[in-house]
């Protein structure tokens, strides 16, 4: 379903734990976030919902500050991801913010992180979502640079 939307760069069904699920989605503006969300994808979710969900799904809206989006033509299947949230200290929110832009040119020359992307969440938190085909690129990236 995702994959038919012309608005939606990058697409990503998640796994967090034994019964915990998501979706990381990207955009390139904010129109394209809301057609999707007025779209299938997200009408397929809240008519799940009731069935097969133990609560309602949560939305959460947020910027994309830096990416490095997956080369279409790579082939390489995606099976391993970081989710990293964290919040700036008072005042310092457009340090941390560049911090992330710059930590840009660093993922780029990382051949095992696929996809990456650093994120402003609300009220001064931040993240970074990266994947990776497998723990092997995981564990190098961890080992990296931009840790």
């Amino acid at each position: 379903m995702g994959r038919a939307e012309a608005a939606t760069t990058a697409w990503f069904a998640i796994r967090f734990g034994r019964s915990e699920y998501g979706i990381f989605d990207v955009f390139a503006d904010d129109a394209g976030r809301e057609a999707h969300l007025a779209g299938p994808v997200t009408q397929a979710l809240l008519d799940a919902g009731g069935s097969v969900f133990a609560g309602a799904p949560l939305i959460q809206e947020f910027d994309v500050l830096a990416d490095k989006l997956p080369a279409t033509s790579s082939g390489e299947p995606v099976t391993k991801a970081l989710l990293l949230t964290f919040k700036a200290k008072a005042g310092h929110e457009s340090q941390v913010a560049q911090f992330l832009r710059d930590a840009q040119a660093v993922v780029e020359r990382e051949p095992k992180t696929v996809a990456w992307f650093a994120i402003r969440l609300d009220d001064g938190h931040f993240g970074i979502f990266d994947v990776f085909p497998d723990n092997g690129g995981r564990f190098a990236h961890l080992t990296g640079h931009v840790p």
